[in-house]
């Protein structure tokens, strides 16, 4: 991805993009499938001494992360541990994410509060546990 430091600036860049012929992407395809997946997802800041854990509702699943809808929003970059109920296989999965980026109440009203979070440092065999979850459950909810 490309970043940009202000939002006019990205969607300048688009626009020339299109003006230019160059091929883009489904709008801004992702390496892996994405569900829409309703459950609850418990989490924490990863270096907070704290034991509380928030709780969320996960809105949809990749092999890369999760979005989360929420009341206690973290900021963008922090690195959290979070708890995925993915039953019945592979059940409670314990991860680590990064929040990507934060909805904003004007952009996404229907995802407010929320953030994405990437999985960070998940090991290939959490990943793989993922995968074949949204490829069991990724038909169902394509059609």
């Amino acid at each position: 991805f490309k970043y940009y430091s202000n939002e006019s600036e990205a969607i300048k860049s688009l626009d020339e993009d299109k003006e230019s012929g160059q091929n883009i992407p489904d709008p801004l395809r992702r390496r892996f499938k994405r569900i829409p997946f309703k459950t609850a997802i418990a989490f924490k800041h990863k270096f907070s001494p704290e034991p509380i854990l928030f709780k969320g509702e996960i809105i949809n699943l990749s092999a890369e992360g999760v979005f989360v809808t929420t009341e206690h929003v973290f900021r963008a970059q922090d690195l959290l541990e979070v708890k995925i109920s993915l039953l019945p296989k592979p059940g409670l999965m314990e991860v680590d994410a990064r929040v990507a980026w934060v909805a904003d109440q004007e952009l996404q009203p229907k995802d407010y509060p929320g953030m994405g979070l990437e999985f960070f440092n998940i090991t290939s065999a959490d990943q793989e546990k993922i995968i074949a979850f949204v490829e069991r459950h990724f038909t169902h909810s394509s059609s």
